[in-house]
């Protein structure tokens, strides 16, 4: 992962911290609303009732969020490499 600091990273574009590609995409392909609640929890370490005031939703709609945004984020992750998988048996 590179470095936050460095990174063009912002609330909407959170798969921008990402340089391996694969991650890079698995994350694009997340719902906006829950990049948005997981970049205000990991990236700005937002407490709970700071992203709920900032997003105008309550807490169990951002633990919600926030929950299906990483399984997301984790099933896009195991559809990639299997897709990954897939073209390097048919390369060979």
């Amino acid at each position: 992962m590179q470095n936050v600091d460095n990174a063009d990273v912002s609330i909407n574009h959170l798969e921008n911290i990402f340089t391996n590609e694969t991650y890079y995409l698995a994350m694009k392909i997340v719902p906006l609303l829950e990049r948005k609640v997981l970049y205000l929890s990991y990236i700005e370490n937002c407490r709970l009732n700071d992203i709920c005031r900032r997003l105008k939703i309550d807490k169990n709609q951002v633990i919600a969020l926030r929950n299906k945004g990483i399984n997301h984020f984790k099933h896009n992750l195991e559809i990639l490499y299997k897709s990954e998988k897939l073209k390097d048996s048919t390369k060979q």
